[in-house]
């Protein structure tokens, strides 16, 4: 993450207003680029829904993205989804094909908009738990 209040938990702290963003300087790294939620009990989850920064930059807009779940935080296995998101400041929906019962969701930014800026961003991360 970068720093000047850029942290991952801007992206879920249910304010569009904030953000997480990776470093974007020139010693930025490259993709892939992760972000890891804890949550606080095993969930049953649906999907997600990911909301892009809505300042009016498209800076670290995420195209192409897995989402992987896990039990401990260490074992991840296959992702239970993968896809791209299209190019707007709208909200960004994914459900899962079948509901996965996790305690750690990581979403994996594999790709941005611009190939020339290798950073992410996101507004909001939230979890669509199984109805």
């Amino acid at each position: 993450e970068a720093s000047g209040g850029y942290g991952a938990d801007r992206a879920i702290d249910d304010d569009p207003d904030t953000m997480w963003h990776t470093p974007w300087n020139e010693s930025a790294p490259d993709f892939p680029h992760e972000l890891v939620v804890e949550l606080a009990k095993p969930v049953k989850l649906a999907g997600i829904t990911c909301l892009p920064r809505q300042d009016g930059s498209q800076n670290g807009w995420i195209k192409d993205y897995a989402v992987f779940t896990s039990a401990d935080g260490r074992n991840w296995g296959e992702p239970v989804a993968t896809g791209a998101f299209p190019q707007n400041d709208e909200l960004h929906t994914v459900k899962f094909a079948q509901p996965v019962e996790t305690r750690f969701l990581k979403l994996v930014a594999k790709r941005s908009f611009n190939s020339s800026a290798p950073y992410a961003s996101l507004a909001e991360l939230n979890i669509i738990p199984e109805k």
